[in-house]
C-alpha cells in the first residue's frame, strides 16, 4: 500500500472505505463536478457496473503490490484473495 497520488489515474487499484467496509477496486476515471468536489469512479475487475462515485476522503490508499512468501504479485492476479484477506483482517 502507498499513499494516494495527487489524483488517481485510470487503472490504479485503490482501497476505499464506505459504511465500515474496505473495498479494493480499480480506478476507471475521475468525475469532474461543477461544485469542485470531484468524484473517483471505480469498478471491480469481476463487476460489470461501476461503483457509486467515491468522495476523495473515502479513498484510503493505492494498492501497489501484494507480497507473499517468495514472489511479489501485482494486484491484477490477486483481487478476490486480497480483498477477502483484508476484510478478514478488518473484522479482527
Amino acid at each position: 500500500l502507498r499513499p494516494l497520488a495527487a489524483e488517481p489515474r485510470r487503472g490504479e487499484v485503490l482501497a476505499a472505505v464506505r459504511e465500515k467496509k474496505i473495498v479494493l477496486h480499480r480506478c476507471v476515471g475521475v468525475e469532474r463536478r461543477p461544485d469542485g468536489e470531484d468524484r473517483v469512479l471505480t469498478r471491480g475487475d469481476a463487476c460489470r457496473n461501476p461503483d457509486p462515485p467515491w468522495r476523495r476522503d473515502e479513498i484510503i490508499v493505492q494498492v501497489a503490490a501484494v507480497r507473499r512468501a517468495a514472489p511479489v504479485l501485482l494486484p491484477d492476479f490477486l483481487w478476490n484473495r486480497f480483498s477477502r484477506l483484508l476484510a478478514a483482517w478488518r473484522r479482527r
